[in-house]
């Protein structure tokens, strides 16, 4: 399922982003795909678009392009393996994101780590606090990407997690760095106008606190009361116009409507805006666990640089691409991917996982 979801959402999103990318382009030379990824160890997403030449490696053979996170270094190191030559950091990712620096926005592309902290004094807690800053600041200087692939499979919001929550704050951050200018690996600067984002996230939880339902509930009354046209899309896609309602009677799809369109509202705020022609595909499939199913959802979407503007003072162009993107995620229905679905799909799905495995065998075997 998950394979699935691979193939028929991130792909064609990743094709369409290098086909764009190419477009912008003002000189010969072919600008590579920037990618940022949770890919763990085996590195399949990484490697299904390196299969198909949309990362692809540098002169020397190197994926210098990509740039991935893990929890241990020992993770870092096996997948490096895989995708020799990308750029893995360990360690915790929304920690890392989320640390308080006065400097980040004077970081550059050749951001030096470990320089020592003068005055303070040599323990281990101080070494940790200084790889954790070039951690950080070393992400930093990758921005921006022209893809972003959160395949965290955890929650988004977390019940003892301060409101707005650590993912919130995260987004809000990572985005402002995308508007950064980068540095090419021929030392020529790059900015982008848009970009593809993936995010993978888990429906729920189910003990997720009255804090974050009720601004959830409050997120999606707010468009509904101040658009007609998203009060019509809502009550055609629930049966009725009563969000209160709908969080009682269905939570999951009070969920998959609420959690999009705050994704979305922050991609607003921090000056990017949804596609509205393509909208947010959601693809839905549900697991297994000791203590019942449970529901994966998988966000894709292309967004776009909202014209200059001051703060608070939104175009209205944004604002009416906002709602028509929040109009279509009430009115399409999420693809849900079941064993039926797959079954005509599951010879391809294999022989491009086994093509996966062996360009993986290739990779670790070769000397870099």
């Amino acid at each position: 399922m998950k394979h699935y979801v691979r193939r028929h959402g991130w792909l064609p999103l990743c094709r369409e982003r290098l086909k764009l990318v190419r477009q912008a382009q003002t000189t010969k030379t072919n600008r590579r795909i920037r990618y940022f990824t949770f890919c763990a160890v085996g590195a399949v997403d990484v490697l299904m678009l390196d299969i198909a030449r949309i990362v692809i490696r540098s002169d020397s053979g190197r994926f210098d392009n990509v740039v991935f996170f893990d929890k241990a270094i020992e993770d870092v190191e096996k997948t490096l393996k895989s995708i020799p030559g990308a750029i893995g950091y360990p360690g915790d990712f929304l920690n890392t994101v989320l640390l308080e620096d006065n400097e980040e926005d004077n970081v550059v592309s050749d951001a030096s780590p470990l320089e020592s902290i003068v005055d303070e004094e040599d323990t281990s807690q101080t070494r940790g606090s200084q790889r954790l800053k070039a951690i950080h600041r070393q992400f930093i200087a990758h921005f921006p990407y022209d893809a972003l692939n959160f395949d965290l499979e955890g929650f988004f919001f977390k019940p003892n997690d301060p409101m707005p929550g650590k993912m919130v704050r995260a987004f809000r951050k990572i985005f402002e760095w995308q508007k950064r200018t980068g540095i090419d690996g021929q030392g020529k600067g790059v900015s982008i106008n848009s970009f593809s984002l993936m995010f993978t996230t888990q429906v729920g939880p189910p003990n997720l606190t009255e804090d974050y339902l009720s601004q959830l509930e409050e997120c999606l009354q707010r468009n509904l009361d101040s658009n007609s046209n998203l009060r019509t899309a809502f009550s055609s896609k629930v049966g009725h116009e009563d969000v209160e309602r709908l969080r009682g009677q269905d939570f999951n799809l009070f969920f998959k409507l609420g959690m999009p369109k705050v994704l979305a509202s922050i991609l607003k705020e921090t000056g990017w805006i949804v596609d509205s022609d393509k909208g947010i595909t959601i693809y839905e499939f549900s697991r297994p666990s000791i203590s019942g199913p449970y529901q994966m959802l998988h966000l894709m979407m292309q967004v776009k640089r909202q014209a200059p503007h001051l703060p608070g003072a939104i175009p209205t162009q944004a604002e009416e691409t906002h709602a028509r993107v929040i109009q279509k995620l009430f009115q399409e229905e999420q693809i849900v991917v079941t064993d039926d679905l797959i079954e005509p799909q599951k010879s391809d799905l294999q022989t491009n996982l086994d093509a996966i495995l062996a360009r993986r065998q290739k990779y670790s075997a070769a000397e870099y």
